[in-house]
């Protein structure tokens, strides 16, 4: 007995995505394997190639697969009482690889990240306590998707993708030993109290130091512009907030990420720059941007807010850009939920650089303390240690 107690606890994590691609749910899942591996000896399987190439050699077994995502379009599950993205992938395939890793190895704890994977904790026949890392109140997510569509057959697609979602995730969550989110407020939405059984681990990010100097007020947009939400919030905000502003002073904007020179073809203006691709957020910002995060979509946590904010940027988001992560209306950053107010709040800050600086040392010193490396570390050991 003593052996067994004394042996160093197994983790299986699945992961949809690779551990590497070090954006949204891949990085949070990097952060938490990087963690327990310290303490657990951890293995990873990713059901996809990565995206990006990597010299990391971490301290874990990691196995990618190719292969896996079903060719199957969507539209053909509609009358299922799942919702589509349970098949993703081919349920069949997955299901019979992850069972023989169980069977292969004494392992301790099954862990499934997001929702692509989340159904495995259903369907697995291996008798293992089982954590699923909810990055999203998914429901709600899909459910404000309606608003980018006029069609009202497709809104009420949608709306039944968010019913069936709901039923699912709640199945899941009532079957799991653990759910660990990335917000509270993903638990709130959901009506779910705080307890032993539900945990919150954010986003680490240490705190930045902005390398460039001086130039024009520039405002900086990031994200993945090949996911539709983000690519019509960014163009919204082009038409009906930039060309306004530019019309009374000078100004830049950058739009960088994935997708990005695709609108090119729509707004290609001379004070646009568009980057699929760049070094680090370092290279993107100086001492005169403001970040602005025209997000609409609700639940889970604006990773692209955090990082901004430990660059000390100030930042103008909508509600939805800042949930979970801190930051305060007025004292970390500034609210705006129309285009107009998009207008008023940035006109100000240009008007008002020291109020500009003062947002943004405020927004840092908050992440310093909330999603420092250190607390982010200790709270994943914290949470996995009380199921293993």
């Amino acid at each position: 007995m003593k052996n067994i107690q004394n042996r160093k606890r197994s983790i299986l994590v699945i992961s949809p995505f690779s551990i590497y691609d070090y954006n949204g749910g891949s990085l949070y899942t990097h952060q938490m394997v990087e963690a327990l591996s310290e303490d657990f000896n951890v293995d990873v399987i990713c059901l996809e190639q990565p995206k990006n190439d990597t010299n990391d050699k971490p301290n874990m077994t990691v196995e990618h697969y190719s292969g896996l995502i079903s060719r199957i379009p969507r539209y053909f599950y509609l009358l299922s009482k799942k919702p589509t993205y349970s098949y993703h992938y081919k349920r069949q395939k997955v299901l019979t690889l992850i069972n023989q890793y169980l069977s292969s190895k004494e392992y301790d704890l099954l862990i499934c990240c997001h929702r692509l994977t989340s159904w495995l904790i259903l369907n697995v026949n291996i008798a293992i306590r089982k954590i699923y890392i909810m990055q999203n109140d998914e429901a709600l997510s899909i459910r404000s998707m309606s608003q980018y569509y006029n069609n009202q057959i497709i809104k009420y697609l949608i709306k039944i993708e968010a019913d069936k979602t709901d039923l699912l995730e709640r199945s899941i969550i009532d079957r799991a030993d653990k759910v660990i989110g990335i917000s509270k407020n993903d638990f709130h939405t959901m009506g779910i109290n705080s307890g032993e059984k539900f945990g919150v681990v954010s986003i680490a990010r240490d705190e930045e130091n902005i390398q460039k100097k001086g130039g024009i007020v520039t405002l900086v947009y990031i994200g993945n512009m090949e996911w539709k939400p983000k690519k019509l919030n960014i163009e919204l905000f082009i038409q009906h907030v930039f060309i306004p502003l530019r019309d009374k002073y000078e100004l830049k904007l950058i739009v960088a990420g994935r997708g990005s020179t695709a609108i090119k073809s729509k707004f290609d203006l001379p004070d646009i720059s568009y980057l699929e691709r760049y070094d680090s957020e370092s290279s993107l910002f100086t001492e005169k941007s403001i970040v602005i995060v025209p997000e609409k979509q609700d639940g889970g946590l604006k990773i692209k807010t955090i990082t901004s904010a430990s660059y000390g940027i100030p930042i103008v988001s909508t509600k939805q850009g800042i949930e979970g992560t801190g930051l305060e209306n007025g004292e970390s950053c500034m609210v705006a939920n129309d285009f107009k107010e998009f207008i008023d709040r940035i006109d100000h800050l240009v008007k008002h650089p020291e109020e500009a600086i003062l947002l943004g040392k405020r927004a840092k010193e908050i992440i310093k303390q909330n999603n420092n490396k250190q607390v982010i570390q200790k709270s994943w050991i914290s949470e996995i240690s009380k199921v293993v």
